[in-house]
């Protein structure tokens, strides 16, 4: 639900799991080269040590280091892989207990974001918060959400969903954009 006045505009509807997860995603896709792509680095090093591991005319000690060094990074990769795992499931842990402290302290979980000018306020049954346009790193669009990030590891959320159709969530961001903008 959108509303509107002289120089604001106001946005409210109740997160959901896939919204948690689009944030998620978000700050997956703003990480550097390395981050983004380490286990397939990670990968292509164990396979490169494979391959000099086991070809032809090496002396047995150079086989010996290699097949320690890549036995190590192979175990470190699988490692890694079972801790994203394990991210995953925490991540729908704390939604849920999320979910159930709104509902011990008979809150909505409705979120209101109001932009304007000078500021955005993020309203919800629990607490009120202010953001300085000046403040914030980077306003954008990301697959069916906007994003005020308020620094790398912050962003607060809007989905397309909570408005009634794709062009006001465009005059949405598109303004935004523009308090974001003029604030530099």
């Amino acid at each position: 639900m959108q509303e509107q006045t002289a120089t604001s505009l106001t946005v409210t509807y109740t997160p959901s799991l896939e919204d948690h997860y689009a944030h998620y995603k978000y700050h997956r896709g703003r990480r550097n080269f390395w981050q983004q792509y380490e286990f397939s680095i990670i990968l292509g090093i164990i396979l490169l040590f494979t391959y000099i591991s086991y070809r032809p005319n090496t002396n047995r000690e150079n086989v010996k280091f290699f097949v320690f060094i890549g036995t190590a990074i192979f175990l470190g990769s699988l490692l890694y892989g079972f801790m994203m795992y394990i991210n995953r499931d925490v991540i729908k842990r704390n939604f849920k207990k999320m979910q159930k402290q709104i509902k011990e302290r008979q809150s909505s979980g409705m979120i209101s974001i109001t932009i304007a000018p000078e500021a955005f306020f993020i309203h919800t049954d629990i607490s009120d918060e202010r953001h300085l346009w000046k403040l914030i790193q980077d306003v954008g669009e990301y697959n069916d959400y906007g994003y005020l990030s308020l620094n790398e590891h912050t962003a607060f959320i809007i989905p397309e969903r909570a408005f009634k159709d794709k062009a006001q969530f465009e005059e949405f961001m598109h303004t935004a954009l523009e308090y974001f903008e003029a604030s530099r």
